[in-house]
């Protein structure tokens, strides 16, 4: 009988997931599903739908950004939070620089 193999993959989503400490102002902040995602001058562009977390940092690396009813997610990097404020997510880059992040195709 042969063996599996059953190596954990090396992407989770969660409802949640901590940042890494990259950066001062959102060092450590979880966040959350569900939570509001605003662009670099304050206009929402959608809602978090997933947190990607790396198994191999226990880390968020992306959130998956829901932007309105039967929409597709896109992959916004965690490098691109400028801030968590009052439990809202704001990016560096404007909602046009938004709608061209790539588009989630699931855990490879």
């Amino acid at each position: 009988m042969a063996e599996l193999n059953e190596s954990p993959p090396s992407l989770a989503l969660m409802e949640y997931g901590a940042l890494p400490p990259v950066g001062v102002e959102v060092a450590g902040v979880e966040l959350q599903r569900g939570m509001r995602v605003l662009d670099r001058d304050g206009v929402c562009v959608g809602h978090v739908a997933a947190v990607v977390v790396a198994h191999s940092e226990l880390a968020a690396t992306h959130i998956l950004l829901h932007e309105e009813a039967l929409s597709p997610y896109r992959q916004c990097p965690i490098d691109l939070i400028q801030a968590v404020v009052d439990g809202d997510i704001q990016l560096r880059i404007v909602e046009q620089r938004v709608r061209q992040l790539p588009l989630w195709r699931g855990i490879n």
